[in-house]
């Protein structure tokens, strides 16, 4: 962790016992429900699959709840749009690029250079499910506290400097966000509605971990000072869990307080004029579902109560 400011702490579970956890799920997985391609990439089939969609039904309950609206998004954005936003300067180094193969250089004698044979890239693949609903808004106007919740299931791509071996560590993975649009104190009440979810997936669900505050794990070394910003104003916080026998912590949702950033890029104001605030709630559905899984074990019957009702599969684990 960045030592820069030490991190708040909104609730703490890690003294939770983990009568099951297994160390060995991931390997025991890949008989029959996990296909880990490697380089940060996996597929789901089987009961994994099925708990997989049960996260992400799960939390587009909470998303109906709060009355949002269903939008499918692209998983791509403008390099343009990036820019607009000041992305692409912070977090170029994460970007996935999209090009065109102009021509097939390879051969059977020789291996493949793609370089000279692409095209300039215009999009890059999306890193967040949000980045691509901010120029669907660009230039709308918000009557009088108007406000907007979005949510979507969106394919993320982060290429971040680490090794990708794990499937925990993912180039490419699967994300449901709400993304709320509105007033400052919408966006807040709205972000502590899904801070209360984080914190009853821990409570109830008999799960070991902590929810606190954070900076985003791909700033590069050169942004201390917004890694600092970021801790300093509280406008992220983190559920992570923890892996058993090891002091490793796993990300598996964030609350993010934009304030007027995106609103400012994309010119989307209320009608006095203001700029709008914006706010989104990620839940990263494989990673999720791999913890609960390392945490309680692929015994379903030996779940706790409240996790077994919430998350069960028809299909069996083993």
């Amino acid at each position: 962790m960045n030592s820069i400011l030490e991190p708040e702490v909104f609730f703490d579970n890690l003294s939770q016992k983990l009568d099951f956890c297994d160390p060995l799920v991931l390997e025991k997985l890949e008989i029959k429900n996990l296909i880990n391609h490697n380089k940060g990439t996996l597929s789901l089939r089987g009961a994994s699959a099925e708990l997989f969609e049960k996260i992400n039904q799960d939390v587009k309950s909470l998303a109906a709840s709060m009355g949002a609206e269903e939008i499918v998004l692209p998983a791509s954005v403008g390099l343009e749009e990036l820019h607009l936003c000041g992305h692409l300067s912070r977090f170029h180094h994460l970007l996935t690029l999209q090009t065109s193969l102009l021509s097939y250089p390879g051969s059977s004698a020789q291996p493949i250079g793609f370089s000279p044979s692409l095209s300039a890239p215009e999009r890059a693949c999306t890193s967040a499910v949000c980045l691509s609903s901010y120029p669907v808004l660009a230039g709308k106007i918000f009557s009088h506290n108007e406000t907007l919740t979005l949510t979507a299931l969106g394919r993320c791509f982060r290429n971040e400097v680490i090794k990708h071996e794990e499937p925990l560590r993912l180039r490419e993975f699967n994300m449901r966000e709400l993304i709320f649009f509105g007033t400052e104190e919408f966006v807040k009440n709205s972000l502590q509605q899904c801070r209360v979810w984080q914190k009853n997936l821990l409570v109830e669900g008999q799960l070991r971990g902590i929810i606190q505050s954070a900076e985003d794990p791909f700033f590069p070394a050169e942004n201390d000072g917004l890694i600092a910003f970021q801790r300093a104003t509280k406008s992220k916080f983190e559920l992570l869990l923890t892996m058993p026998g090891a002091s490793e912590f796993v990300a598996v949702s964030s609350v993010n307080q934009h304030g007027n950033v995106f609103s400012k890029a994309f010119d989307i104001r209320f009608s006095n004029g203001d700029f709008i605030h914006t706010g989104c709630f990620g839940v990263g559905i494989e990673r999720l579902a791999l913890m609960i899984l390392i945490q309680q074990g692929l015994q379903i019957t030996r779940w706790p109560v409240h996790l077994k009702n919430r998350f069960s599969t028809t299909t069996s684990f083993c």
